[in-house]
């Protein structure tokens, strides 16, 4: 079953992309018979028909005349019973590609085509109601999706054109939960910034957000869910043309209030850099992405949903979860095939990543994603098939359960998306509800798996994506740069007229580039990075003689880029004192700065005194230079010893001259003298 069911898609998918000669003399029309003439060309385009209608409403078609049919031409239609069977998408799929269409509701009816048209318009009505009523009004009991057979003929019968369209009859009331269908439209771009500093933004990246905007604009009330480049974003703020500036407006008011998600600055390798890279450089890119968006739109983002992503796989769903991600949009080849699905495509509900903690997915279509892109049809015909798949989701969905949709109207072939959104502001609709991304995958039922009478949710494992390159060695080099790009920025601002040096470091992680693209950006970093930190010239080697204790010693600096810089002065030496400490704080003017430093002289003699150049962030050493000093100056040591020297000889001498003058005392005392003598005796 699951074979024939996977066989009639992909024929379906292929009558759509082929085109068989029906559909290639009609392209508004698919056709279950061949013309009477495949190779003349079409008569009548579609425009539009009713997406839906009510049971008891009014269902219309209108066409453009594209060539002249006779004159005595009739449209002939016939409405055919709803479609049935446990495979209702599958039934559908067999009608488009040309199988039949079973029993018949009513006999058909013919009108003259004349009485159709206006001007080159031709428009036929059908009212139905769904008990007893007038005769005029088609009796369509029962809801479902019902083929209707229209052929333009002449008046003998002779057919000219086939066209099957559908009746989407809906139910009075919706017997299980609306299907949510969240439109949602993505802009790409390749690298902007170019590694010379430059910027380029591609022709098809403006007409990709001009589409947007017409978008946005088409329909106001629906809630588009948008994903833009914020590297784009940022292009057309820095643009010197004016109509980008006006570009950039122009996506700011007509986004309004409606979702964006968050994407990182670049499209990245997640799976690489999720897997070899530093989780610090994922984290910077989606950080600076989300300012960016933020920042140009005014726009909150929505950062629990990851956009469409080729490079997702097992190994980066931990860093998505980490940042707070919980939901991705998937296409069906990035998931393995499972058999618990049976019959079901796996698209209409949500599903459990294996390994990935708290994230699920929702897993886009692939025969309205065909169904969008269809080149071989009209417009108008796209739509109302597409809205017919719609349809038949939400009558094949079991009962309780509420089924969603992403349909991504960035892929749509042109003027399709602006049918589709007319199409889904056609309300009111019991069956669906339009809404934003985050909101479906809200409100979405996930698929369950029974065993043994208990059911859990589904689980269902990422295939690796193809492609994924060991980014190790870039990524060492860019975490260096960014450490040295920090020091920089700490320093000076960045050159005018060229993207800033971070946006060179975001830019290289894009995934368009190859290994030696990546690398071309950094080098154009570091070379941004030397050559203006270089610049800053130190003072030259030379020697002074200082003659005071207390004096101001000139340093003289060159900066030689075109504006101001800070630096961090650092001044090493013994004999000097520094009054406020060891370094100094400055902001140089271009071209030639002289600086005075109050220093005080410790001692005297000969010796040197570093003076170092540094970021202001005191994180690189940019230069350094040795000044010789000589000084003259006593220091107060000397002065301290000389005075106690002087001291210490003073009193040493007084205290010699009083001793001296005691024993001469004495020795004068101790003389007899003759008159004094006793008389000798006989």
């Amino acid at each position: 079953m699951r074979l024939l069911l996977a066989s009639v898609a992909l024929t379906f998918i292929g009558c759509l992309l082929t085109a068989p000669a029906a559909l290639s003399q009609t392209p508004g029309a698919a056709s279950t018979a061949p013309t009477s003439d495949d190779t003349s060309p079409p008569y009548l385009t579609l425009d539009q028909a009713s997406p839906w209608v009510a049971p008891n409403g009014t269902w219309t078609a209108t066409w453009t005349v594209a060539n002249e049919p006779p004159a005595d031409a009739v449209l002939q239609y016939t409405i055919h019973q709803p479609l049935g069977g446990t495979n209702l998408r599958g039934a559908l799929a067999q009608v488009i590609a040309g199988g039949g269409l079973g029993p018949s509701l009513h006999n058909q009816e013919s009108t003259s085509f004349a009485a159709l048209r206006s001007g080159s318009k031709a428009t036929l009505t059908i009212a139905i109601r769904d008990h007893s009523g007038p005769a005029e009004q088609f009796l369509v009991p029962n809801p479902g999706i019902l083929p209707i057979d229209v052929d333009l003929a002449t008046a003998d019968g002779s057919r000219l054109q086939h066209t099957v369209l559908f009746l989407d009859r809906l139910p009075a009331a919706a017997s299980h939960p609306a299907l949510r269908v969240a439109p949602r439209a993505e802009v790409t771009s390749a690298p902007i910034v170019q590694p010379d500093g430059t910027s380029t933004i591609p022709a098809a990246a403006r007409q990709s957000i001009d589409s947007l905007v017409g978008l946005l604009r088409h329909q106001p009330s629906v809630p588009i869910t948008s994903t833009i480049d914020p590297e784009l974003l940022a292009g057309l703020k820095r643009s010197s043309d004016p109509a980008d500036g006006t570009r950039l407006s122009q996506f700011r008011n007509a986004l309004d209030t409606r979702p964006v998600l968050r994407s990182s600055w670049a499209p990245l390798d997640l799976e690489s850099w999720a897997t070899s890279g530093a989780v610090a450089d994922l984290q910077a890119s989606l950080f600076a992405g989300q300012s960016v968006i933020s920042g140009q739109t005014g726009a909150a983002t929505e950062n629990r949903v990851w956009p469409p992503d080729p490079t997702i796989g097992p190994g980066a769903t931990r860093q998505l979860g980490e940042v707070g991600v919980q939901h991705l949009i998937l296409s069906p080849s990035q998931l393995e095939t499972t058999k618990d699905l049976g019959s079901d495509p796996g698209t209409t509900r949500r599903v459990e990543i294996e390994s990935a903690d708290g994230l699920d997915a929702l897993v886009d279509d692939p025969t309205m994603t065909a169904q969008l892109a269809n080149t071989k049809v009209t417009p108008g015909m796209s739509a109302h098939l597409l809205a017919t798949e719609l349809e038949s989701i939400w009558f094949s969905t079991p009962t309780g359960v509420t089924p969603a949709v992403t349909l991504d109207l960035s892929s749509a072939a042109p003027g399709t998306a602006a049918d589709v959104l007319d199409d889904l502001a056609v309300t009111p609709n019991p069956t669906l509800t339009v809404t934003s991304v985050q909101d479906a995958f809200n409100s979405a039922s996930a698929y369950q798996v029974t065993s043994r009478r208990k059911s859990t949710p589904m689980v269902r494992k990422l295939v690796a994506p193809a492609g994924t390159r060991n980014i190790a060695p870039l990524s060492v080099y860019l975490g260096r740069l960014r450490q040295r790009a920090a020091a920089y920025h700490s320093t000076m601002a960045d050159p005018t007229g060229v993207a800033p040096l971070d946006d060179l470091l975001l830019v290289s992680q894009h995934r368009s580039l190859s290994s030696a693209g990546d690398r071309r950006y950094l080098d154009a970093a570091a070379r941004r990075i030397d050559g203006d930190l270089s610049k800053i010239q130190p003072p030259p080697g030379r020697s002074l003689t200082l003659t005071a204790r207390t004096t101001l010693l000139p340093v003289h600096i060159v900066n030689g880029v075109d504006r101001p810089v800070a630096v961090l002065l650092r001044f090493r030496g013994t004999r000097l004192g520094l009054a406020g400490g060891a370094t100094r704080a400055v902001r140089l003017q271009p071209g030639q700065n002289s600086l005075t430093v109050p220093v005080v002289v410790r001692t005297s003699g000969e010796f040197t005194m570093t003076v170092e150049i540094r970021t202001a962030d005191n994180s690189l050493l940019l230069s350094e230079s040795t000044v010789r000093i000589r000084s003259t100056v006593v220091s107060g040591v000397g002065v301290l010893l000389g005075g106690g020297a002087l001291l210490f000889l003073v009193i040493w001498w007084g205290a010699t001259i009083r001793r001296d003058r005691r024993a001469r005392a004495a020795a004068v005392a101790t003389v007899t003298s003759p008159a004094d003598e006793p008389a000798s005796v006989a």
